[in-house]
């Protein structure tokens, strides 16, 4: 349920249809008249199937519990205040994400767990060795990235589909 809420936030943010719909109350008065005609064009040049997979994704956040709801509204804050060039980065990001096989989304979502149970230093760490990474020759990359993967997850190949997912925790 939380992934869809997550689908369902990146695509109205991306369409600019969030803000009234996730909105405790609609827009004020105040707002500019402009971005609310520019909002309700964007609904009206949506097609019939593009409004009522809006309108069931709305319904399905409508379910999440209200932490949930809050966090999504958060990150679309965070979003609209990010610099447009952000917003395009993070469109693209979800984008290819988007375009994954399930399985690829699933180990990058196990990894992702992963690195959240390591503790704090450790995730600082790892944080600090994949930024020295950015900055080896490219041939170099791929031997450390597999050591890195190696070291904290157990996993030497996980991104390519041939690791084996180690179920027995982090290694150090």
């Amino acid at each position: 349920m939380k992934r869809i809420g997550i689908t369902l936030l990146l695509l109205m943010a991306m369409l600019g249809l969030a803000g009234p719909v996730l909105a405790d109350s609609p827009p004020p008065a105040t707002a500019p008249t402009t971005e609310r005609q520019q909002a309700l064009e964007r609904w009206q040049n949506l097609s019939d199937a593009e409004r009522q997979q809006l309108r069931e994704r709305y319904q399905q956040f409508q379910t999440l519990p209200a932490d949930e709801q809050e966090l999504l509204r958060q990150r679309l804050q965070q979003f609209r205040q990010s610099p447009p060039e952000k917003q395009q980065q993070l469109r693209e990001r979800f984008q290819r994400w988007q375009q994954l096989p399930a399985e690829q989304r699933e180990q990058l979502r196990d990894t992702y767990q992963r690195f959240q149970s390591l503790p704090p230093e450790e995730r600082q760490q790892l944080r600090q060795e994949l930024e020295d990474l950015r900055s080896l020759p490219n041939e170099q990359r791929p031997q450390r990235r597999q050591e890195i993967r190696q070291r904290y997850f157990g996993s030497p190949a996980m991104r390519s589909g041939g690791g084996s997912r180690n179920s027995g925790g982090m290694h150090r």
